[in-house]
């Protein structure tokens, strides 16, 4: 059949060929014959692939077509939320400055002490409205794929009951929830909103989607040890205790036929809604970004979904605490926020070289060190802090840089400045709007240790400053 079709193409190729010679040049209608060569060729070799594909799903139906559908469906929903990263990425680093300037120029108004309370609560308003702008955008980069989760172990049968209560006031719906729980120590390492955003998802597409009142849901919830075998299966999943999680609602349920796509942020059943999805592809990121798996089930009844997550460390009796464990010395350093006027006097023997393009924030870096005792010095680009420190080298004892400058960037900055100086090292400490993965993707990523992401607080920056000086 395949050779019956390519042999087709070529025919009606150079029948074509043939009619435009009739109607055009000779040199025309050679180019054109070459182009339509070129493109049946192209479409053969597909034919020829397609055609050994099928016998290779011959030779093992039970196993050929689950797998490449499964892989397919996996790379389609990567890839969209990679581009849903790589969009978030690139406008994150404009939100995050901006939220940056505001933070930062509220925490100076406050020092005033002579604003009456009324404007002093105006102002912690803005600066309560700016860190949760801070917390959307990080939400958002971690959908992303491109923000490192911090985790805490969590009560996980907590976080399903709060996710439970939210869905039910934010949707006006009765949700009556059953939660079978037969974990012992029912602890998760998580981030809690995002983990509990993803129980959200799935609450309300029940809500939404049942149209019975009030909405039964059933949650089994039971340890699983996962085989070095089944984690292989799924390239998130780490062997090692799990929490498996069964829900089930007495909704309308999900057809077969839709249970492909419904993982896809860009899918929803409802015409009307389909520019929305089914809020799933969030559920979806969210879990595997805890190195889980989440699957639906076929059902009689209702919509029916495993989830595994893996469990938080058991600790047994001749195990070391968590405290005894922990370097308390320089956390400890970073918790202070030491104002005192011998912290002040200690500041004034240091100038710091700041390296910012952005005005605003500049600015304020620069009353926020003057203010605790810093002798400061700054620039806009690569260019003027080259021409600063050719000057000032001998009284800049330390940098403060933006990553990602018009001109260059503050890695390649650096090494340039402390080359001048005969390869003279001068602590550094990098800022930056932008994500780790696209920094990493410029090669201009220093690692965490070194970097503060913006927004960041005052205190934060006077700490990691008098930790580098």
């Amino acid at each position: 059949m395949y050779f019956l079709m390519a042999l087709s193409l070529t025919t009606l190729g150079c029948a074509v060929g043939a009619a435009v010679s009739m109607l055009f040049s000779q040199t025309v209608a050679i180019a054109f014959i070459v182009i339509s060569a070129i493109c049946i060729a192209t479409l053969t070799v597909k034919l020829l692939i397609a055609m050994l594909n099928q016998e290779d799903t011959k030779k093992n139906p039970a196993e050929a077509v689950p797998v490449r559908l499964k892989d397919s469906e996996q790379f389609i929903i990567a890839e969209k939320m990679e581009t849903s990263g790589r969009i978030v990425s690139r406008f994150s680093h404009d939100i995050n400055n901006m939220i940056h300037a505001i933070m930062g120029y509220c925490e100076l108004t406050l020092d005033d002490e002579t604003l009456s309370e009324e404007t002093r609560d105006f102002i912690q308003e803005i600066m309560n409205s700016a860190e949760d702008a801070d917390r959307f955008v990080r939400t958002i980069q971690t959908f992303g794929r491109k923000k490192p989760i911090s985790r805490m172990d969590e009560d996980l049968e907590s976080l399903i009951q709060d996710a439970a209560r939210e869905a039910e006031a934010d949707k006006g719906s009765t949700l009556n929830l059953t939660v079978r729980n037969n974990l012992s120590g029912g602890m998760v390492p998580c981030e809690q909103t995002l983990l509990k955003s993803a129980f959200y998802e799935i609450f309300s597409n029940s809500i939404e989607h049942s149209g019975k009142e009030p909405v039964e849901i059933g949650i089994a919830v039971s340890e699983k040890e996962i085989s070095r075998e089944e984690a292989s299966l799924y390239p998130w999943l780490k062997p090692g205790r799990h929490a498996e999680l069964i829900f089930s609602d007495n909704g309308k349920g999900i057809p077969a036929e839709l249970s492909r796509k419904i993982y896809d942020p860009y899918f929803s059943s409802e015409p009307d809604n389909a520019r929305k999805g089914k809020g799933l592809a969030i559920a979806y990121t969210s879990i595997i970004r805890h190195d889980g798996n989440i699957e639906w089930q076929p059902s009689d009844t209702g919509s029916r979904f495993k989830i595994l997550l893996p469990l938080a460390y058991k600790f047994d009796d001749e195990d070391e605490t968590v405290s005894d464990q922990i370097d308390y010395s320089e956390s400890a350093l970073l918790a202070s926020s030491d104002t005192t006027a011998e912290s002040r006097k200690a500041a004034t023997d240091h100038t710091i070289l700041i390296v910012e393009d952005n005005k605003a924030i500049r600015r304020q870096m620069m009353t926020t060190l003057k203010n605790a005792g810093f002798q400061v010095v700054s620039a806009a680009s690569g260019e003027q802090a080259k021409r600063i420190y050719a000057r000032k080298a001998r009284e800049i004892s330390a940098f403060l840089m933006d990553i990602m400058l018009p001109d260059t960037t503050g890695l390649q900055l650096y090494n340039q400045l402390c080359s001048s100086t005969k390869g003279e090292k001068k602590p550094v400490l990098y800022c930056t709007g932008y994500d780790p993965d696209f920094l990493r993707s410029r090669q201009a990523f220093p690692g965490e240790a070194q970097t503060l992401f913006k927004p960041f607080t005052r205190t934060d920056l006077l700490n990691r400053i008098r930790l580098s000086v």
